[in-house]
């Protein structure tokens, strides 16, 4: 994962952020660079609009880059909304698109949400968070879904976690990334 330079794309980048346990929904460099030489496709134009207002964060984008080699003319879209809950806590949603000239099209919708606490059963530490996303790649719609849902309660007494993190084999998200898709992950640790 390479870091963003782009001005454009640095300013609000953080309101897009949608990042679960290596899956990533919006990554920036995939628009406007080849993947494999790391050089720049030449962008025609680009919209962008982010708000932060009220414990709401609102992102939507818009881009199209130019024709160049074997890449065609390609928009890239995303919208992105968090709203701040509680005193440490967020609910979210993200839609994502990708269509190019040659008509192949990506979207992608997912939710995403997080609870922490300081006083759960009194005076403990308690936090979930968790997501839930599925993709449409070229019109495959089965095997498609992503999911991840973690629980921590981490205290002096009892240490404990525990996390499933599942990708069907077809989940691509166009505009973003997954560490690895058709896997299932379980993770139980406690220590008193």
């Amino acid at each position: 994962q390479y870091p963003e330079k782009r001005d454009f794309f640095l300013e609000g980048l953080e309101t897009f952020d949608f990042t679960q346990g290596g899956t990533k929904l919006f990554y920036s460099r995939n628009i406007g660079i080849d993947p494999v030489t790391r050089e720049g496709i030449p962008i025609l134009g680009g919209a962008k609009l982010t708000q932060k207002q009220g414990g709401y964060r609102l992102g939507i984008m818009s881009v199209q880059t130019e024709e160049q080699g074997s890449f065609p003319t390609t928009n890239y879209s995303v919208i992105r909304v968090r709203k701040d809950v509680l005193d440490q806590s967020y609910v979210g949603f993200i839609a994502t698109s990708v269509l190019d000239g040659k008509h192949h099209d990506n979207q992608v919708l997912g939710a995403d949400f997080g609870y922490k606490t300081d006083k759960f059963l009194g005076k403990r530490n308690f936090e979930i968070q968790g997501y839930l996303t599925g993709s449409n790649n070229d019109g495959l719609k089965h095997d498609n879904l992503a999911g991840r849902i973690y629980l921590t309660y981490p205290n002096d007494l009892i240490n404990w976690y525990g996390l499933y993190h599942a990708l069907d084999e077809n989940f691509k998200p166009g505009i973003g990334f997954a560490s690895r898709v058709g896997i299932k992950n379980y993770i139980w640790f406690l220590t008193i």
